[in-house]
């Protein structure tokens, strides 16, 4: 059975659909709603890293979404591209984005501030 999402995260994702129409995607797998943004890095359009996430039933109000980064042309980005140390403070910053805006919806923000400190 498919996971409807809330009213809420329906908002969002529209929200995102109409301000990033190129770089945001739904990527549902089995049933489940999941999401992608994808972040060029510096200005080669080749080199990019995918934030996907998917809403928990408790979003927002309990709990954060969940999310991975995935690097589809890792060769070509090898050495530049979050490192554990760089992975560890953009885990503990978005967990403060979330918290800091009262576990509200958080996507919107997090875009941003990955888009702001990715090279």
């Amino acid at each position: 059975m498919d996971r409807q999402l809330s009213e809420e995260c329906e908002q969002e994702v529209s929200a995102l659909e109409a301000i990033f129409p190129t770089e945001f995607s739904r990527t549902d797998c089995e049933g489940s709603p999941s999401f992608q943004f994808r972040l060029c890095l510096a200005a080669n359009q080749e080199n990019v890293v995918l934030f996907r996430w998917t809403y928990p039933v408790d979003y927002p109000g309990k709990e954060a979404p969940q999310y991975r980064f995935i690097v589809p042309y890792a060769s070509a980005l090898s050495e530049s591209t979050l490192r554990r140390a760089q992975a560890q403070c953009i885990d503990a910053e978005l967990a403060r984005i979330y918290s800091e805006n009262g576990h509200q919806v958080c996507i919107f923000d997090w875009i941003q501030y990955l888009q702001d400190i990715l090279p």
